[in-house]
């Protein structure tokens, strides 16, 4: 009998994280969670294989995978980030255009990019389908996110910042509120990478930056309040978004909001 680490089957990993996203204390962690736990997909599960089982435990891991990036988009939706998950959005409602929770996101994020008529087509179109193919109406969410696009509910704006700050898990406490500052962005980042090596004159050297900016901010001076901001350059591949994840996971106190481009 082969006998293997729970933690080297990704099945088991998806378990995992989507248990912890689920019991989150903050969007920000479930969010990360939900990301590491849609990263393990790879493709289809068991290609080119057949069997009666592995059929069944195919259909599994498609819903629990399916399941993950829905409970995702709500997460994503509610810090703000419609536009940068409005492509995948479209590909998957492409793909499932009968999921009705999968439609009432997609419309919610074209509306956010002031695409109303887009979000009202997608309506009707789905609206079409579901008597069609099924027979049936749309169901009473899905209504009620069509009748708020026509009336431009201010409930559907997009939030204005995100005030929350990421903590390294799920069962951290939150974060002080009197350290949480207005129109934080939202937690874009990668996570880190767990082979990561080298990198130590620069890691250094980013800690030595930050070191010194915050023995500013005790002192009573215009300069406390400058922001200190590190670039890291190279050529494409040379692992700086590793380095920066590295050193962002690594800092201690360090925020870990913010985005990569």
């Amino acid at each position: 009998m082969l006998v293997v680490d729970p933690e080297a089957v990704d099945l088991h990993q998806l378990v995992r994280l989507a248990g912890q996203a689920r019991t989150a204390r903050s969007d920000a962690v479930a969010l990360r969670l939900w990301e590491q736990a849609l990263a393990l997909w790879r493709g289809e599960a068991f290609a080119g294989l057949d069997s009666e089982w592995l059929a069944a435990v195919r259909t599994d891991l498609d819903q629990r995978r399916w399941a993950a990036m829905l409970d995702r988009n709500d997460l994503a939706l509610r810090q703000g980030r419609h536009g940068a998950l409005l492509a995948e959005l479209t590909a998957a409602a492409a793909a499932c255009p009968l999921d009705e929770r999968l439609a009432e996101q997609l419309m919610l994020a074209l509306y956010r990019c002031g695409r109303q008529g887009e979000a009202l087509t997608h309506f009707d179109r789905t609206r079409r389908l579901l008597v069609e193919d099924l027979g049936i109406d749309p169901s009473p969410p899905l209504r009620d996110v069509h009748r708020q696009i026509l009336t431009n509910d201010p409930a559907l704006h997009a939030p204005a910042a995100v005030d929350t700050v990421e903590t390294s898990a799920p069962g951290d406490e939150p974060a002080d509120p009197s350290r949480v500052a207005a129109g934080r962005c939202p937690t874009q980042l990668p996570a880190d990478v767990s082979a990561f090596t080298g990198r130590v004159e620069e890691l250094s050297h980013l800690d030595a930056l930050l070191h010194a900016a915050r023995s500013r901010e005790h002192r009573d001076s215009a300069e406390a309040a400058a922001v200190v901001i590190s670039a890291v350059s190279g050529t494409a591949g040379v692992g700086k978004t590793g380095l920066a994840v590295r050193w962002r996971t690594g800092s201690g106190t360090c925020s870990q909001t913010g985005s990569c481009t």
